[in-house]
């Protein structure tokens, strides 16, 4: 993804171009020096950027930097490749590992509180 298609896109969430850089604590003239190369955004401007644009920020960051740093594209896109995001089902099965998890730690919780509460009427 190019960075001016990235910044329009944000733009789009976020309104204005004012709004992005007020988000990001930087100057709207940063926006042209990136646009005429005359700097570079940093790794965690693409990232924030990629949010206000409702992207995946590490695929975007990847994207960006095979189009900004074109003597490493190679490096940008291996890493990008070698980086795979998990499957919706995948996130899915870990969460519902989690809270089977976390159901059996209440449950267990539960039960000593019952065990406790009965030894302590008891004696």
């Amino acid at each position: 993804m190019k960075l001016e298609m990235l910044v329009a896109r944000a733009k789009y969430y976020e309104k204005t171009q004012k709004a992005i850089a007020k988000k990001l604590e930087i100057s709207e003239s940063k926006f042209s020096d990136w646009k005429a190369g005359k700097t570079k955004p940093t790794p965690f401007e693409i990232f924030r950027i990629a949010e206000m644009a409702r992207l995946e920020p590490e695929k975007t960051f990847y994207d960006v930097m095979s189009e900004i740093d074109k003597d490493n594209e190679k490096y940008w896109c291996a890493q990008r490749e070698s980086n795979p995001r998990p499957s919706a089902s995948e996130v899915v099965s870990v969460v519902k590992l989690f809270c089977n998890f976390m159901l059996i730690i209440q449950a267990n919780l539960q039960h000593r509180h019952i065990e406790h509460n009965l030894n302590v009427h008891t004696s």
